[in-house]
């Protein structure tokens, strides 16, 4: 999720980015930014759940004297490669 915050908000910057240089006015493509925006959002409000989700699966766990690491927890993070888009590139704005 983390990686696809990321890619939405350099797609958002590319727009912007492009806008400027060509001198077009703000409204044009005004709902493209809402679009990914509403959608960044999103994305950024799941991983505020995922989050809280972990610390209250922590001290749930701690409380209980449970060994997390059995289920998941600690395991370390997949590879970079795991995080590719549908045709295995990162996105990228054309000007």
């Amino acid at each position: 999720m983390r990686q696809t915050l990321a890619a939405g908000g350099r797609l958002v910057t590319g727009i912007a980015e492009a806008q400027v240089e060509r001198g077009l006015p703000v409204t044009s493509g005004h709902q493209i930014y809402h679009a990914f925006n509403a959608a960044n959002l999103d994305l950024s409000t799941a991983l505020g759940h995922v989050a809280r989700g972990h610390r209250q699966l922590d001290v749930l766990a701690q409380g209980m004297g449970i060994d997390l690491t059995g289920y998941g927890k600690n395991h370390e993070a997949p590879a970079p490669e795991f995080f590719t888009s549908a045709d295995a590139s990162d996105s990228i704005v054309v000007g």
